[in-house]
């Protein structure tokens, strides 16, 4: 199960903005079905616009049909892979996308941002990385 951060902004209004930390698959678009629904008052989003899977290589972006296009890092797709830090724009939006894992320690629930191999909320890391100096010795 992979989780995804999402940050969203609309390009003509700093104010208009959010975000959401969700578990995949995530629906973009006007439909009341939609994880992310953008505000549409400049038009450029459709009902259905695309969709963030969960693939055996990754994470997956793919547009749905949609009339204005989906596009990342500057770039029109189709069907995209997507890694942390790619800019997705659609209509006015610019989204952020963070896939995220949960901690390795099974007691902690903590989501991690970037780093697979750190948790500063439980201290996994530091922990790991002493055992592993102990065996070194």
């Amino acid at each position: 199960m992979t989780v995804i951060k999402i940050r969203w902004q609309n390009i003509f209004d700093a104010n208009e903005r959010g975000e959401l930390v969700q578990t995949l698959p995530v629906l973009i678009g006007r439909a009341a079905e939609c994880h992310i629904r953008p505000n549409d008052q400049f038009g450029g989003v459709s009902r259905n616009h695309a969709r963030i899977d969960q693939t055996e290589t990754g994470v997956l972006i793919t547009d749905l049909g949609s009339k204005n296009g989906t596009w990342i890092n500057g770039v029109n797709v189709a069907s995209s892979p997507l890694t942390n830090g790619d800019e997705l724009q659609i209509g006015p939006w610019r989204l952020s996308i963070f896939p995220q894992i949960k901690c390795s320690n099974p007691e902690c629930q903590k989501v991690l941002d970037h780093d697979e191999t750190t948790c500063c909320w439980c201290g996994q890391f530091t922990t790991d990385a002493v055992t592993r100096e102990f065996r070194l010795a």
